[in-house]
């Protein structure tokens, strides 16, 4: 799956960004708002200024994700 992809290159490089973004959007999916969370906030940590980063943390704080 896609989720487990992203989990794979992370094992790889934990802060690569753009897997810590897209394993989120994963993971929202599944229902897993928390761990979207957290991956997001990581995201975040590495890059304060992402835009996508940025976006999703918005929308998922105000639930505004499926």
């Amino acid at each position: 799956t896609a989720d487990r992809c992203y989990a794979s290159a992370l094992a790889l490089d934990p802060d690569h960004l753009q897997a810590l973004i897209h394993r989120a959007g994963t993971q929202v999916m599944m229902g897993n708002k928390t761990q979207a969370r957290n991956l997001l906030e990581r995201a975040l940590r590495i890059d304060p200024n992402n835009r996508a980063a940025r976006l999703r943390m918005a929308a998922l704080s105000s639930n505004q994700l499926p």
